[in-house]
C-alpha cells in the first residue's frame, strides 16, 4: 500500500505538489481497507532498520533526498500528519 500511494499520489507522474497529494491521500485514506494497513505498513516500515525511505522514494520518483532523514521527515509530515487529520475527521 506504500510503494502505491508513493507512486499514485506522491510520485512525479502524478503531477499533483505535496499540498494537493496530501490532500488527495487524506480523501484515499476514506476507503477500506487503507485506514487500518496504510498505519499499520508505516509501522512495520518504521521498525525495519532495512528499510531506506531515501531509496524507496527515489524509486517511486517522489523525488531525491540528501539523506535519509530528510526522507524520513518527508514520509513523516506527509503520510503521518494526513492520516493523523484523516483519523481526526472520521
Amino acid at each position: 500500500m506504500i510503494r502505491r500511494t508513493l507512486e499514485g499520489i506522491f510520485g512525479v507522474q502524478a503531477g499533483m505538489d505535496v499540498d494537493s497529494a496530501m490532500e488527495a491521500f487524506g480523501n484515499y485514506l476514506k476507503h477500506l481497507p487503507l485506514p487500518e494497513g496504510i498505519p499499520r505498513e508505516l509501522t512495520e516500515a518504521f521498525s525495519d532498520g532495512e528499510l531506506s525511505w531515501q531509496k524507496l522514494l527515489d524509486e517511486c520518483d517522489v523525488g531525491a533526498f540528501g539523506c535519509e532523514k530528510e526522507a524520513e521527515e518527508f514520509v513523516r509530515r506527509t503520510f503521518l500528519r494526513t492520516i493523523d487529520s484523516a483519523l481526526v475527521n472520521s
